[in-house]
């Protein structure tokens, strides 16, 4: 009788240290699966930011040039250019400009040939793995939806939620898709 009730006692700890080690594991795994929804997913805008610094001998002859070589090439500014900031002497100017990025490598070469860029950097600001992230989510979340279906009208606040966060990732992906191949180009025009 005795070894009977060790025996239950035993088996009694031994579940119990299951549903501990269950639990925890379970809780780990949805904090891990917390951050994995929390990932942030690429905004839009531009796949790239890049800064030029140019020197010219005249502004008032060079500038022009270098403005319309700009629009030539399909750039656009990102404001009227009477907004843009430029000293009073007109020896310091700044301008930005938005343009497909295989153009403005191309203006980057030519103003290098030109001899008036002082200097130059790029900064990617699209993330591809973000991107391919939002991604997965999206598909998990259609996947749930899909396999859910009118079970979900019985909760209309999940449904709603449910919709949106699919609408959200898809929003997120068609302004990375639409962005990535677009370049902000901050210049500073300045007079030698």
């Amino acid at each position: 009788m005795r070894t009977s009730r060790i025996a239950a006692l035993s088996g009694m700890i031994l579940a119990c240290g299951c549903m501990a080690a269950r639990a925890a594991y379970a809780e780990s795994s949805a904090a891990a699966d917390k951050g994995y929804w929390l990932r942030p997913c690429p905004s839009g805008g531009y796949g790239a930011f890049w800064h030029l610094e140019l020197k010219l001998k005249s502004m008032t002859k060079e500038t022009e040039n270098i403005l319309s070589l700009l629009t030539k090439e399909g750039a656009r500014p990102t404001q009227a250019m009477e907004n843009f900031p430029i000293t009073k002497d007109g020896r310091y100017r700044q301008v930005s400009f938005s343009m497909e990025r295989k153009k403005a490598g191309k203006v980057l070469e030519k103003l290098r040939k030109k001899g008036v860029l002082a200097r130059s950097s790029q900064k990617e600001s699209q993330d591809s793995e973000a991107a391919e992230h939002c991604g997965e989510r999206l598909a998990r979340l259609q996947a749930d939806r899909s396999a859910l279906g009118t079970k979900l009208e019985a909760a209309p606040a999940i449904l709603g939620l449910l919709d949106a966060t699919i609408e959200s990732f898809r929003g997120a992906l068609l302004s990375y898709e639409a962005a990535k191949d677009r370049v902000l180009l901050n210049i500073v025009i300045e007079e030698k």
